[in-house]
């Protein structure tokens, strides 16, 4: 029977671990809230549709899709059966007010890519999977100006090596087109926007760059063919995670680095439209740092969303940091609780910000679903 709990301890908790530049008070916070429906629950992405909140990921390896209203109360949640093991990585509403749900299916140790598109009330239109006899695990979607969807995804073209792979499919689920681009090294997609009628791809790249891992956008043509390629980073480890594009045409990467920090910090990087680096920066602590998501506020300002051990009790902690268009700290805001959190989504609407994610009691617990409704002027 799934168990619903509300962390009615956790605001005392907060105040009693956080240090003295932290101190929340309960009025910043709307609720907080955690999902039991067994096991391996997480979730991923978390969009808004009619001022109702849709969150997409996994519960009991299967894709799981919750819908709350803005006060916390869940008005459905559905487990998408299957007899294989999906886990769900994104979501996007198309075009005709329904939800593409994107993820990971494994069947016989082979990983597939998975696609539901599905009404918003989470019943099934159409489901597809996509793969080879190697691996192939899905990283963003974007429908394009075609009106088709473009999924960015990693690609096992031979054993040990993998190359960024987007695929094309039609609002039927059939596959229309594919491309893949990398070198000899290990590649994968992250992200996609349709930019313009042109996909641009946040990826991360060993094949290419100063050394490592670094991040990677990669523009294309709506037919895949490139337009242009650059690579981010120092000469030790960069991760990608998501990006998004500023009223100027400008990118912003938010994801994680160990070149400057062997202990990783987030780590956020500028380019202007054509992809040229114009600044790079670094956010966290003496201990392990990283970013996840990240959200452009109605303030004009980027938000980066991410865990830290930097801060507070030593564990993960959800990660706040809001900066400027120059890369400026405007605030950052580690939430300290008593259980390691990780965020991996953000929204905002009407003065609040809504983080998902996925909690444990301990580091060896299995995970819950996480959610947070916290005020976008917490200091």
């Amino acid at each position: 029977m799934n168990r619903f709990v509300t962390l009615l301890t956790l605001f005392l908790l907060i105040i009693l671990f956080s240090c003295h530049k932290d101190d929340y008070s309960t009025a910043d916070f709307g609720f907080t809230k955690t999902i039991d429906n067994g096991s391996n629950d997480k979730a991923k992405k978390i969009i808004l549709v009619d001022n109702n909140l849709y969150v997409f990921g996994s519960a009991n390896d299967n894709f799981y899709l919750l819908k709350l209203d803005t006060l916390g109360k869940i008005i459905y949640q559905k487990e998408f059966s299957s007899p294989t093991i999906d886990d769900g990585v994104n979501m996007i509403l198309s075009n005709d007010n329904n939800l593409i749900l994107t993820g990971t299916s494994i069947s016989g140790g082979n990983r597939d890519i998975k696609v539901i598109k599905s009404t918003i009330d989470g019943n099934v239109i159409w489901e597809h999977t996509y793969g080879t006899l190697l691996d192939e695990s899905v990283g963003g979607i974007t429908q394009t100006a075609q009106g088709n969807y473009c999924l960015s995804a990693t690609k096992e073209v031979v054993v040990g090596n993998k190359d960024v792979y987007l695929l094309w499919i039609n609002d039927n689920g059939d596959k229309i087109n594919e491309q893949t681009y990398g070198g000899a090294l290990r590649d994968g997609g992250m992200e996609v926007l349709n930019v313009n009628s042109n996909l641009v791809v946040l990826a991360y790249t060993n094949s290419y760059g100063a050394g490592g891992q670094d991040y990677m956008l990669i523009k294309v043509n709506e037919q895949g063919d490139s337009i242009w390629a650059h690579t981010y980073g120092g000469d030790d480890y960069e991760e990608s995670q998501e990006f998004v594009q500023l009223q100027d045409g400008s990118f912003i990467i938010n994801g994680h680095s160990k070149s400057t920090d062997p202990m990783h910090n987030m780590f956020a990087v500028k380019t202007d439209a054509n992809g040229i680096e114009q600044w790079s920066k670094n956010f966290g602590g003496a201990m392990h740092d990283g970013g996840e998501a990240i959200l452009l506020n109605s303030k004009g300002n980027i938000v980066l969303v991410g865990r830290s051990m930097s801060f507070g009790n030593g564990e993960r902690n959800i990660y706040i940091v809001e900066i400027d268009a120059n890369g400026n700290l405007v605030s950052e805001k580690p939430i300290i609780t008593p259980t390691y959190d990780w965020a991996t989504s953000i929204v905002e609407l009407n003065g609040y910000y809504y983080i998902t994610g996925y909690t444990q009691l301990t580091a060896s617990d299995q995970t819950d679903v996480f959610l947070l409704k916290i005020k976008t002027t917490l200091k």
